[in-house]
Parts: structure tokens; sequence; C-alpha cells
């Protein structure tokens, strides 16, 4: 029996279990997406600009900031 207060399963990108992230738009809504190819899916935004806002090569990408969340 699943609990629904349990966070959803990590994504799973080349084998391996993505990071989640979240986004934060200008009004400071966070968003959780359970990677950062998803975020930028569902968002509309290129993955790439997601990457450079996490890896800090840029503050914000389509608007959005993001970082990664702790589990």
């Amino acid at each position: 029996m699943v609990n629904n207060n349990q966070k959803p399963k990590r994504a799973w990108t080349a084998g391996r279990p993505s990071k989640p992230v979240i986004a934060i738009n200008g009004w400071g809504k966070e968003t959780w997406f359970p990677s950062g190819r998803e975020a930028a899916r569902q968002l509309g935004i290129r993955q790439s600009g997601v990457t450079y806002v996490l890896s800090g090569q840029r503050k914000k990408a389509g608007g959005y900031r993001f970082r990664y969340a702790e589990e």
C-alpha cells in the first residue's frame, strides 16, 4: 500500500536515477519535478537552460530559477 504523503519515485535517465529539481517562478512559487528533463518538457523551455541554471552558469532559464530538491 502506498501512502499519498510519500514523494513520487525518482525518474531514470540513461540507466541511472535523475535528481529531482524545483522550479521557482518570478512570484516565488515552487514546483517539484522528478528531473530537469521533465521540468524543461513541462515548462516548455530547453533542457540545456535548466542544466545551466543548476550548474550555476546562469541565474534563470525561461523566467525560472532552478535548484535540486533535498531528499
